[in-house]
């Protein structure tokens, strides 16, 4: 019996299933943290060295926030509001030591979502190289967008990353479709 057989056997509240789809979105950080930013870095002629990994981890959360988000946009708000709350503590979590407190965290990742919106383009369809660039320029570059940064191979990988962020929150959010309850009844 497979996790998601378990899964239908019990109902779950909305919290729970927020937990679960920021829990899938934001267990690929670390993998692209270890795989793909030493060659983006490479790409752009940053030094692996000289970069933040810390920080490039929660903007990375960010990013998996905007990205679970974008590919949800129309669900229940309910369920919305409750993967906000859920990414929002999980990025707060991730800035402890950091000089922000929960309000200056929240703006700033509030922030980082506007980014992304404002440069996204839902006629391009796959072509976000504007919006990729903007991405890379958050990660690497304190958020100022430089020639530098204006590399195909880098915002590729950004969108691709991205892309298959929500492919899979989707593929997840289809599969507990059935288990979330909706104040009491079933979704």
């Amino acid at each position: 019996m497979g996790i998601f057989d378990k899964l239908k056997a019990k109902r779950y509240s909305k919290q729970k299933a927020a937990q679960f789809l920021v829990t899938t979105a934001i267990g690929r950080v670390e993998p692209f943290i270890e795989f793909y930013l030493p060659g983006i870095c490479e790409d752009l002629g940053i030094s692996i060295v000289d970069c933040n990994v810390g920080e490039i981890r929660s903007e990375l959360t960010a990013l998996q926030m905007w990205a679970t988000l974008k590919a949800l946009e129309g669900d229940d708000a309910e369920l919305l509001a409750a993967i906000r709350d859920e990414f929002l503590s999980s990025f707060i979590k991730g800035l402890e030591g950091s000089q922000l407190g929960p309000v200056e965290v929240s703006e700033v990742f509030c922030q980082r979502c506007e980014l992304y919106d404002r440069v996204w383009d839902d006629a391009s369809g796959s072509n976000q190289a504007i919006w990729a660039t903007n991405v890379l320029a958050v990660l690497l570059n304190n958020g100022k967008v430089e020639k530098k940064l204006l590399n195909l191979f880098a915002a590729h990988t950004i969108q691709i990353f991205t892309f298959e962020t929500m492919q899979i929150v989707l593929d997840a959010r289809k599969k507990i479709a059935g288990i979330v309850t909706l104040k009491g009844r079933k979704q």
